[in-house]
């Protein structure tokens, strides 16, 4: 039973340490490395770009929220890049473009993924920054240029996400991008190795085209790319998006994870060539070790804290338990954040349990492999070549 116990206390032990060993590593550090006041910039000229496919239900509130940008028009390049949609997306953007609209559009039939979409359109601008955002997103009017901004003022970071707000009255989802938002701008301001949401993220044009063509989320595969060649990624905390497509269900919750994990692990797991010394490679393990060895180290430790429980060993997993609720319950209740939700705090707690098992459940499930990525030119015998209208 020693042995039992030991095993226990090793595996709970090293758990612990990577979720709140780390973050309390990457808040010391990130206290360490404030930025000094923001001075002003002048902003350059950029190009938004906005895959699409089958979008129909969205274009329209999508266009008008592109339209409420206050980044200067005369610097801003919209184009869509359409992946060969059947419905009447293609009939709404050309109605705003005939009614005078500035946006540029490109047909890509063949682009496989929505990766692919933005490679055809990194590939046909010029300028230097790109923000990319998703049809199913609503930015602030702000929202682009406060992630230029942070570009323009530090000119070794490569990607800047924005913060994102779920569009749901699901508290687990809401938690989820809580802790998302947070651990991202702790691992950009600690180790300049953060993820960014494809919802909206900014990145120098050069780094996206150089990163390796794989299999995978589009914003996970830029920022690991970035941070592989030496540049920085980081969170900008005065950029928002909302996401409209989200889960209103627990049901729901674990397949928009388990669908969004194949394209996360895809780039995760993608070929990256490593220049100096730099935070991703401590950013990538801690997500790499949580996806793939997390899920069945739990399952281990509940399975063994519950023979436990019947040996007089007893409150040693009751220990444990209180060790790793105690932190978590702590940072939900001191967060403004989810202060702001107007919602009891025991129910957050109850919330954060649940979400904590609809993650280990997604996890555990596997999920659908990505597509596979096309060659380079590849395009089929009735699609026409990738060009700007």
């Amino acid at each position: 039973m020693s042995g039992l116990l030991f095993s226990f206390a090793v595996g709970a032990a090293f758990v612990w340490l990577s979720v709140f060993g780390y973050l309390a590593f990457l808040a010391a550090v990130a206290q360490r490395r404030r930025p000094g006041a923001a001075t002003p910039v002048e902003l350059p000229p950029i190009a938004l770009l906005m895959a699409t496919l089958n979008e129909e239900a969205r274009m329209e509130a999508k266009l008008a929220d592109l339209a409420r940008t206050d980044y200067p028009r005369d610097r801003l390049r919209i184009v869509i890049i359409d992946g060969g949609s059947t419905d009447a997306t293609l009939a709404h953007i050309e109605a705003a473009r005939r009614a005078g609209t500035p946006i540029e559009l490109i047909r890509a039939p063949h682009a496989g993924s929505k990766l692919e979409q933005l490679r055809c359109g990194l590939e046909a601008v010029g300028e230097d920054i790109v923000v990319t955002t998703d049809a199913d997103a609503d930015l602030d009017p702000a929202c682009a240029r406060k992630l230029v901004e942070v570009l323009l003022r530090d000119p070794s970071t490569a990607v800047v996400g924005a913060r994102i707000r779920p569009d749901t009255e699901l508290l687990e989802e809401r938690i989820y991008w809580w802790f998302l938002n947070t651990l991202w701008w702790l691992e950009g301001e600690a180790l300049s190795a953060a993820v960014v949401s494809g919802v909206c993220y900014a990145v120098r044009r050069r780094i996206a085209l150089a990163a390796p063509r794989a299999a995978g989320a589009d914003d996970v595969l830029f920022a690991l790319a970035a941070g592989a060649y030496g540049h920085g990624v980081r969170l900008c905390r005065a950029a928002w998006a909302v996401e409209t497509r989200v889960p209103h269900s627990p049901g729901e919750f674990i397949i928009f994870r388990r669908r969004r994990g194949a394209g996360y692990m895809g780039a995760l797991r993608a070929s990256l060539p490593a220049s100096g010394i730099s935070g991703w490679r401590l950013a990538r393990a801690i997500r790499l070790f949580h996806f793939v060895v997390t899920p069945a180290l739990l399952s281990a430790l509940a399975l063994m804290g519950l023979v436990l429980c019947f040996t007089p060993h007893w409150p040693w997993p009751l220990a444990a338990t209180a060790l790793f609720a105690a932190p978590m319950l702590a940072a939900l209740f001191a967060s403004t954040t989810l202060a702001a939700l107007s919602t009891r705090r025991w129910r957050l707690g109850v919330s954060a349990v649940r979400l904590a098992g609809l993650i280990w459940a997604a996890l555990l499930t596997p999920a659908p492999r990505p597509l596979p990525v096309p060659a380079r030119g590849e395009v089929t015998a009735d699609a026409p070549v990738p060009g700007i209208d």
